[in-house]
């Protein structure tokens, strides 16, 4: 018996489908009895560019519809296109979960993630996520295969590597280009190289994720050499005087760490197992957070628990 089946017979309708499908309006009326008036997920902007603009494909939603039609809960898969060696594999990141506040109790939760998990697994897809405290639980549950980790470090001002050899990455305009001269090659076969998952981060995956978001203001950062594209280094600012390390690719930076800033201090989630930490990345009581990460692959699928080390926030720092 199917997910879906199963969901039926306890109770629940549960449907999947691409936006546009489901009810962009419904959405909103669901967000809106969670999320304060502000929050991201209450534009219909964001939701358009999330799950319907990124360029690895079209976001599929798990709702759970009511009989007046009404949503009493979402889960959100949105797929990233990831490379390991030379093989591209289809990812699924589940995110953006949400039951209605009145229907708690109800085991909602549990029956959008075991149908997220199910519908990205027929697809040949592996479902990846982010926990957080609360979810945690039903993630475990739903019997997620968690891996390795990342624990939130310190690089103190000016400490460890710097932004020195990097540019940053202006765009002005929706038609500008940013990336006409530079060559990707180098930061390709990289990615082919270390033979572990790691995000399909071209031009076009780099302009939506990071240039195009609705609400973030990103600051890309570029090293080249000979005028290859060697690394690049994405942060936002999280408060006053915190700049937090969201992705970050290519060789140098990965033996180094993501550079520090003069006037900054820089969070960085560092992979708790596989790679050594570098130099001048410190461990602070007041700063101290773990990302669980889990990583749940489809039938015939080989299952490395070391392997995804390299995964960053670049597929979770979204909303």
């Amino acid at each position: 018996m199917d997910a879906l089946s199963l969901q039926k017979q306890a109770g629940v309708n549960l449907v999947i489908g691409e936006l546009g499908e489901i009810s962009v309006s419904r959405l909103l009326e669901l967000f809106a009895s969670y999320h304060p008036e502000r929050h991201l997920l209450r534009r219909a902007d964001y939701l358009e560019w999330l799950y319907v603009h990124n360029p690895h494909g079209r976001a599929k939603l798990a709702v759970v519809v009511e009989p007046d039609g009404s949503y009493s809960g979402v889960s959100a898969l949105v797929p990233f296109r990831t490379v390991v060696g030379n093989e591209t594999i289809g990812t699924r990141y589940i995110l953006n979960v949400l039951v209605h506040p009145a229907q708690r109790g109800r085991n909602l939760f549990f029956h959008m993630m075991t149908a997220a998990v199910a519908e990205a697994h027929k697809h040949g897809e592996w479902a990846i996520g982010h926990p957080n405290h609360a979810s945690y639980p039903v993630c475990v549950k739903t019997n997620m295969t968690f891996r390795a980790g990342a624990n939130l470090l310190v690089r103190p001002p000016g400490l460890g590597g710097r932004l020195r050899g990097y540019c940053r990455v202006w765009q002005t305009g929706d038609n500008d280009n940013p990336w006409t001269d530079y060559d990707f090659g180098t930061l390709a076969e990289w990615r082919r190289s270390i033979g572990h998952p790691v995000l399909l981060a071209d031009e076009e995956f780099l302009r939506w994720r990071y240039m195009r978001h609705p609400a973030h203001n990103y600051r890309l950062y570029f090293r080249r050499e000979e005028g290859r594209l060697t690394d690049y280094f994405v942060a936002r600012r999280s408060r006053m005087g915190f700049n937090l390390a969201v992705d970050w690719q290519g060789s140098e930076i990965w033996r180094l760490g993501p550079p520090s800033v003069p006037t900054a201090v820089t969070l960085v989630p560092w992979p708790n197992a596989g790679i050594a930490r570098p130099r001048f990345l410190f461990s602070v009581r007041a700063a101290k957070r773990e990302f669980r990460f889990y990583a749940t692959a489809p039938a015939g699928r080989s299952d490395d628990s070391e392997s995804w080390s390299h995964m960053t926030l670049g597929a979770s720092d979204i909303g």
